[in-house]
């Protein structure tokens, strides 16, 4: 069987509910970059599809296995880990899967040497997972405009980068969209971008308009977000939900610790 998906959280013994909600945040990243890399590798694992790790709580280390699922019950140093900076909270990150792994491989068949790899890549690149998201070419524009998205400890971001077509000189970089760690704020994002006379949207997967950049600023080097307003002004509830949506697109919109 083909893994598809690894996730990673706190057991809900260690401390309370605030300290566990901001602990899987900052640990989202490590989940959803195994569970790309698996998609993308076709990984074969001994009838596993899932691997659920969860890190603390009163278990001794154990791998349990139900149907195509295997939970890994990892041990957590809640002293240590409040000691160390973020940059070692991550190194810390890693080696508790590391260690899920080795557990998991003690009692299944899985490809733990390309597992450890991908591990060992995410940490070569400063524990950041990076990709594109779109390129558009602009000709009349003299444009060429390319999104990226970037996904780490502490925030999931859209970047734009704007260069001339011509010369390939840069004209400008910035961030389009912020948030929080984990695809329950990012995941309604569409990959398909509209472009409408002079603006360009990201839109929502429901086809709904969330932010509107100015081409002709682009050209100048200016980069100003236009917060899209509600396309449901008959309906308050509807409208209410989506500038919540869109306010947790906002480059400011939490200060994330």
């Amino acid at each position: 069987m083909i893994l598809s998906k690894l996730r990673i959280y706190i057991d809900n013994s260690v401390k309370d509910k605030y300290y566990q909600s901001h602990f899987n945040y900052h640990v989202f990243f490590i989940g959803f970059y195994l569970s790309k890399q698996f998609q993308k590798l076709k990984i074969e694992a001994d009838g596993i599809n899932v691997i659920d790790i969860v890190i603390g709580g009163n278990m001794a280390p154990s791998v349990k296995t139900i149907d195509s699922r295997s939970i890994i019950h990892v041990p957590f140093d809640l002293k240590s880990y409040s000691s160390i900076d973020k940059h070692g909270k991550c190194i810390y990150y890693t080696q508790l899967v590391k260690e899920a792994f080795g557990l998991l491989a003690n009692v299944r068949n899985i490809p733990y040497c390309v597992l450890i790899d991908l591990i060992n890549t995410l940490q070569h690149d400063n524990f950041e997972y990076c990709w594109k998201f779109k390129t558009i070419s602009l000709p009349l524009n003299n444009l060429k405009i390319e999104f990226f998205c970037n996904i780490n400890t502490d925030d999931f971001t859209i970047t734009i980068k704007v260069d001339n077509r011509n010369d390939k000189r840069n004209i400008l970089r910035g961030i389009v969209v912020r948030t929080k760690p984990d695809d329950i704020f990012f995941s309604h994002i569409s990959n398909k971008i509209r472009i409408e006379r002079d603006k360009i949207f990201i839109v929502s997967k429901w086809g709904v308009d969330l932010i509107g950049i100015n081409i002709d600023d682009l050209q100048h080097g200016r980069l100003n977000l236009q917060y899209c307003d509600t396309p449901y002004p008959d309906d308050k509830k509807a409208s209410d939900n989506f500038f919540m949506l869109q306010r947790e697109l906002k480059y400011d919109n939490y200060d994330f610790k």
